[in-house]
């Protein structure tokens, strides 16, 4: 009986100490690939790929950029030749290894909000609160994991089937029911 509390608890503890470590991981390895996009942009372009895949991992949308850029063609007056100019929408996450200066904020602010997500995350994972809902909600992480989409009905069954027999078992080992007597 106890030697099942002590592994579900180990196993409890060791997801949760992952999830830290891999947040944390994460959270570095994004402020120093913003650190690079802000002082060695080509070093950056080499490792822009991982900075994309970190940007979608925490959960943000591609955004649209109005970048303005000089056009081929001039305005030819008889003093002056005038620019022209034109403004388009790009993909912020395509352009990302972009030193444009319409984009740069734009990545910026990625960086920064990214920064807040694993950020928020380590932080939730530290708290207490987070892990009881953890426990309560096992089966689902687990069928999350494994491909099952948010309100699937097998997810349903299977989180209020662990719910059931979670607590049965709990008061079981209680001893303020006998499960054998109701088998």
């Amino acid at each position: 009986m106890m030697d099942f509390w002590i592994i579900f608890i180990a196993i409890i503890v060791f997801s949760l100490i992952f999830q830290i470590l891999l947040n944390y991981s994460k959270l570095r390895k994004i402020k120093k690939l913003h650190k690079l996009h802000l002082t060695d942009f080509n070093k950056f372009i080499e490792e822009s790929e991982i900075a994309l895949s970190l940007f979608k991992e925490a959960g943000l949308e591609d955004g649209k950029v109005m970048v303005t850029r000089e056009s081929d063609l001039v305005l030819r007056t008889p003093m002056i030749d005038i620019p022209q100019y034109h403004q388009h929408n790009v993909s912020v996450f395509n352009n990302v290894a972009c030193n444009h200066e319409d984009i740069i904020p734009a990545v910026n602010g990625l960086f920064m909000k990214t920064k807040g997500v694993f950020r928020h995350r380590l932080r939730e994972v530290l708290n207490p609160l987070n892990w009881v809902l953890f426990v309560i909600n096992l089966p689902s992480h687990v069928l999350k994991y494994i491909g099952f989409g948010e309100g699937n009905i097998i997810m349903k069954l299977v989180q209020l089937t662990y719910w059931i027999f979670g607590m049965a078992k709990m008061l079981n080992d209680l001893e303020l029911i006998d499960i054998s007597s109701i088998i």
